[in-house]
């Protein structure tokens, strides 16, 4: 890294105020975390958006010594009120209007720009504005993936050359749970013995209508094994409660809702299998997140997830319920064994926080030197 201590970074980290994270809330607090632990971070601070400021507190401030500032980010201020600022970087898309500073944003998925079903219109247009804004306006645009930013490129083919790929990581605490915790979370949560397991948002864009179908399959198979769908409710659950409600396996299918990070790798640890049928992603953090607790992952075949699981990753071409079930049904009659589970948290350890904390760093060297010339004031 070659940017001064001193150098002044503004980060915009709106969407980890929050009580709950999920999602992009857990990319922010996993990035600064990382970004604290470096030894020679530019200096910082952190924004927060009006409307998430009462939850401010919620950021892992704690965690750099000495605590950066906290500003409210407001748009007349993010014009006018930005000086002492060299770079503002948008850990959610957005960028600032202001134009004299060095803009950096995060861009996590295009679905918004992709398919027209999978968030209210309202939300698509707000995304898609913020898309464009991305390619016309930004010094760099960070992509969580290889093919989230080939997918970016091929709709806005102007960017090329402001672009970069930054991995998300896996957090150390994701490892194999004992006997014991997986134990006390499956008494705590009211679990049951065997299960395949599916964390995110329950919505239309993970295709939880095709996992109901595909269970429905396998479970005429297999009488003790049950569907635990942990996550909230999110875009389109109104059609999974339907079909919940008229599934003939309804008993054998839990929701226990929002489940903690804490309680997540025993979650993870005590699944026969990881289910991932997702209609797109931007990175697949879930799955890696899997495999560090050595469970095994049947996932639908999109480029990134074949991207960041490599060759361990079961994954299932087509849009046949069937052919999920048959790829799950291979998977139960062979259960992992040791030294699979090796390979599977072998690649999991290939993605790190402090990795992309360090190539986050770099990029907003390159992306200052590309629109001054030279490194971010000290």
């Amino acid at each position: 890294m070659t940017m001064p201590a001193r150098a002044a970074v503004l980060v915009d980290a709106t969407a980890g105020a929050r009580p709950e994270r999920s999602g992009v809330g857990r990319y922010v607090h996993n990035l600064l975390a990382a970004l604290a632990a470096l030894p020679d971070l530019p200096r910082l601070a952190l924004g927060v958006r009006s409307g998430k400021w009462r939850h401010r507190c919620h950021l892992p401030t704690e965690l750099f010594a000495p605590p950066p500032p906290v500003r409210r980010l407001l748009d007349w201020i993010d014009r006018f009120g930005m000086r002492s600022i060299d770079l503002v970087h948008g850990l959610d898309v957005r960028l600032p209007p202001n134009r004299r500073v060095t803009r950096v944003a995060t861009l996590h998925d295009l679905f918004s720009l992709e398919r027209d079903d999978l968030a209210p219109p309202s939300f698509r247009e707000k995304r898609i504005a913020q898309y464009c804004a991305l390619a016309d306006a930004a010094d760099r645009v960070i992509c969580v993936s290889a093919a989230t930013e080939a997918g970016f490129l091929r709709h806005f083919p102007a960017a090329r050359g402001r672009t970069c790929v930054v991995h998300h990581g896996v957090e150390p605490r994701f490892r194999r749970a004992d006997a014991a915790a997986i134990a006390e979370l499956r008494a705590r949560r009211h679990l049951p013995p065997r299960y395949l397991l599916f964390v995110g948002l329950l919505s239309t864009r993970k295709n939880l209508l095709y996992l109901l179908e595909a269970f429905r399959v396998l479970a005429e198979r297999h009488a003790d094994l049950h569907l635990v769908l942990a996550g909230r409710p999110s875009f389109g659950f109104e059609r999974i409660e339907e079909s919940l409600a008229r599934h003939p396996q309804r008993a054998r299918i839990v929701l226990p809702g929002f489940v903690a990070d804490d309680d997540l790798p025993a979650l993870y640890s005590g699944a026969e299998c990881f289910v991932f049928p997702s209609v797109l992603e931007g990175f697949g953090l879930p799955v890696l997140e899997s495999f560090a607790c050595g469970t095994p992952v049947v996932a639908s075949a999109l480029p990134v997830l074949e991207e960041i699981g490599g060759g361990e990753l079961a994954l299932v071409a087509g849009d046949a319920p069937e052919q999920f079930a048959a790829a799950l049904e291979r998977q139960l009659a062979q259960p992992c064994d040791p030294p699979r589970r090796a390979r599977l948290v072998a690649q999991a350890a290939r993605f790190t926080w402090s990795a992309a904390a360090q190539a986050t760093v770099a990029a907003w060297d390159a992306a200052h030197r590309a629109r001054t010339g030279r490194a971010l004031r000290g």
